[in-house]
């Protein structure tokens, strides 16, 4: 699927939030994980465990057999966008939830390419 995840979560027919966008994408429509868009209900906007921004932790939960996977995911974001909790990631008005959505979206694309 070549379209970007952040699409699906702007667009008003979805209404999911950025952890469910990623798992509607990569495992409702693509198949690499059990995992439901219903198991992330809830946990956008900072509700993740640990303050998480939704994306990351979805990213996380797609590759749960893997710690290593969730290991490095965690780090790539935390240096891309200076922490992995959502309200600091927020504060800073220069990243908003379509740019972390998307560089899950692409971190993933990557992992699953191999």
């Amino acid at each position: 699927m070549t379209e970007k995840a952040s699409s699906i979560y702007r667009h008003p027919d979805y209404r999911l939030n950025c952890a469910q966008v990623l798992v509607y994408k990569w495992c409702e429509q693509n198949r690499i994980s059990d995992l439901k868009v219903s198991d992330l209900m809830g946990l956008g906007s900072g509700r993740a465990p640990e303050g998480m921004c939704g994306a990351l932790y979805a990213a996380q939960r797609i590759f749960s057999e893997d710690q290593t996977t969730q290991n490095v995911l965690k780090e790539k974001f935390a240096n891309e966008f200076g922490s992995f909790g959502c309200d600091a990631i927020r504060s800073n008005k220069d990243i908003d939830c379509q740019t972390c959505i998307d560089y899950m979206d692409d971190a993933i694309a990557h992992l699953t390419a191999k």
